[in-house]
């Protein structure tokens, strides 16, 4: 009855009758948009380095002493997964799934800007405030930050995945009409078609072909692969 008097003393149409506890809002991390005007939003802190997280030096010199490619990768990532829990506020990095895109993580402008700044003291490289809008995956910016920490050592194909992740969720984004659509798609099987035709042929078997082949065929192969340094002819067979 008392919220019934309260209503009746406001010239507003509708009410709401919802029970709330101000210190919960107030310390809570995130507020949904409908109760951000009830409380003062609560302030933003920095957040703590990842725990167990190499500095710049550390790190590069843990990546050098990995010989393969994918164990320096998975280094790389794991680190910025545990950043990403830092700045999120999660337990563990076990929660961050690398191929999810960073907004759908819950990544704002400021976080953001949190997590870039934290990986600028982690790895020691000069990034970019726009580092997880350039690299949309977890997975695409530990390959981009192995890619600075250490340029040699990140093959071609893995720089080709990169880019591919970050077109992928790029066309998911783009909002094309049908004709744009066609033309984006047309250009796709190209490239594929493209890529597939350029594909090596399989290494043939000079065991069998030796086998299969008339001496005449042999001595033909000897001189046209391997090439013949005397000046000498192949002896011919007899019957020639």
């Amino acid at each position: 009855m008392r919220l019934l008097d309260v209503a009746l003393t406001t010239s507003a149409s509708h009410h709401l009758c919802v029970p709330l506890n101000p210190s919960t809002l107030r310390t809570a991390p995130h507020l949904p948009a409908l109760l951000r005007g009830l409380v003062p939003a609560p302030r933003r802190t920095a957040a703590a380095p990842a725990a167990g997280a190499p500095g710049g030096t550390a790190l590069a010199e843990q990546l050098a002493a990995l010989p393969e490619p994918e164990q320096r990768h998975k280094a790389v990532l794991d680190v910025v997964r545990s950043n990403i829990a830092a700045v999120l506020g999660h337990g563990t990095a076990e929660t961050v799934d690398p191929h999810r895109p960073f907004k759908e993580l819950g990544f704002d402008s400021l976080t953001a800007v949190q997590l870039r700044n934290q990986l600028t003291t982690t790895t020691a490289l000069r990034l970019p405030a726009t580092l997880i809008f350039d690299h949309p995956t977890p997975d695409a910016l530990a390959g981009r930050i192995l890619a600075d920490l250490m340029p040699e050592a990140v093959s071609a194909s893995r720089r080709v995945i990169a880019d591919l992740d970050a077109l992928e969720l790029e066309l998911k984004q783009l909002a094309a009409d049908e004709a744009d659509r066609s033309r984006i798609t047309l250009r796709l099987q190209t490239l594929l078609s493209n890529w597939n035709d350029a594909r090596p042929a399989p290494a043939e078997d000079v065991s069998n072909k030796i086998q299969e082949s008339s001496a005449d065929e042999i001595f033909d192969f000897i001189d046209r692969q391997l090439g013949r340094t005397d000046g000498s002819e192949a002896p011919s067979t007899p019957g020639q």
